[in-house]
């Protein structure tokens, strides 16, 4: 495994000020800093929203509270927010983070509720076998999602519901 490379603040700075001021694209930009454009464009995104304090190097991990936790992950699941709107919402350092929170909540979540019992469990990311041709894969995947979107929906539906219960 590799080491995560970390880049300086000035590094950081000359890149987003780049973007900023010159005419060109992200992905020229960042193959001639030698970094990823997705990279670059959530050094972009931080700078706009935070300023220039959101290109500091971090050298410890962050801790977040329950509640934001919480806040973050019923966003997603109930707003139509991507990874990014609710990591710059929250001011969450990465979209890994978020990402984590949510597939907890979402193995946790059935076992706290006893409606979700007849939906079927979210597929995993691997097949249990291979598809002999290209329609069948994209059957497969069209069930797949299928069965995604109706268990958010529902997931959705009762954490609207929790809400509605504890508002007096």
């Amino acid at each position: 495994m590799q080491k995560k490379k970390k880049y300086s603040y000035a590094f950081k700075k000359a890149a987003v000020e780049a973007a900023k001021s010159s005419k060109a694209s992200i992905h020229a930009l960042a193959r001639a800093y030698g970094i990823h454009e997705s990279m670059l464009r959530r050094w972009i995104d931080g700078y706009e929203a935070f300023g220039p304090s959101a290109l500091a190097c971090v050298s410890h991990q962050h801790r977040y509270s329950e509640s934001i936790k919480t806040a973050a992950v019923a966003a997603f699941l109930t707003q139509d927010l991507s990874l990014r709107e609710v990591c710059l919402t929250f001011s969450l350092r990465s979209t890994s983070v978020l990402r984590g929170w949510i597939n907890r909540a979402l193995a946790n979540y059935p076992q706290q509720s006893d409606e979700l019992n007849d939906f079927p469990p979210m597929a995993s990311s691997q097949s249990s076998r291979v598809p002999a041709s290209e329609y069948e894969r994209v059957v497969e995947e069209n069930k797949r999602l299928q069965a995604e979107v109706a268990y958010l929906k529902k997931l959705r539906a009762l954490i609207q519901a929790q809400k509605k219960g504890k508002k007096p």
